[in-house]
């Protein structure tokens, strides 16, 4: 009896030390909340540089971007929103634009959500592993538009800084010879977008029209 006793001890000793560590590994799954964080009153300052191409010639130009979170809810589903003010402002126009434009954003257990001109994207989704594959347009009932994590967690320069944790997504990448569709934001922890990158030309051959449009992080709040 006394041996019976001890074979339960002991069974019950490795259940409790395996329950532990499953418990440990669990807590320890990154997530990648971090890449998204949503602060009421902080604020990511842009610098944007943009070209645009017609059969008349090329427009360029170049100004300042400020996204603000204004203030932050909690829906009827339980998932945080922030209400996003944008503020630009150019060499042309030195002060920044009154009323800014209002968006959107919201970070639920899955997803992180972002609507732009009344269109919602899926822009990040959870938990962020190599080579996972989404729908960004899944809720604005655009074509699909697959989004994938191109690198995670690795140092790199953008702009004048150095970050330790940056989250490549590619949002679009299609090209022909007489065409291109290009698109990838560039993450960082505890700061959000740090990095916008879009083409979106055509007749390559001939006449070139369409856009390209860059934003930089240059400052943010701590």
């Amino acid at each position: 009896m006394k041996r019976f006793k001890y074979i339960l001890i002991l069974l019950f000793l490795a259940a409790s030390i395996t329950s532990c560590h499953k418990s440990s590994e669990v807590s320890n799954i990154f997530i990648g909340y971090d890449y998204f964080p949503l602060k009421q009153g902080s604020w990511i300052l842009y610098k944007v540089d943009s070209v645009f191409y017609s059969p008349f010639g090329t427009d360029s130009s170049s100004w300042l971007m400020k996204e603000v979170i204004d203030s932050i809810y909690t829906d009827g589903q339980g998932v945080t929103n922030g209400i996003v003010k944008r503020y630009s402002t150019s060499a042309e126009n030195p002060a920044w634009n009154i009323p800014p434009v209002v968006w959107n954003v919201s970070l639920s257990s899955i997803t992180a959500e972002k609507v732009e001109d009344n269109i919602r994207y899926v822009k990040l989704e959870f938990p962020i592993k190599n080579g996972l594959k989404w729908n960004g347009n899944y809720y604005n009932g655009e074509p699909e538009q697959v989004f994938t994590y191109k690198w995670i967690n690795q140092g790199g320069i953008i702009g004048n800084f150095v970050f330790d944790s940056l989250l490549k997504v590619n949002q679009q990448d299609f090209s022909t010879l007489i065409s291109k569709d290009f698109s990838e934001e560039v993450y960082a922890v505890g700061i959000g977008s740090v990095y916008i990158h879009k083409e979106h030309l055509s007749n390559l051959l001939a006449s070139k029209t369409g856009y390209t449009y860059n934003a930089e992080i240059i400052d943010w709040s701590d």
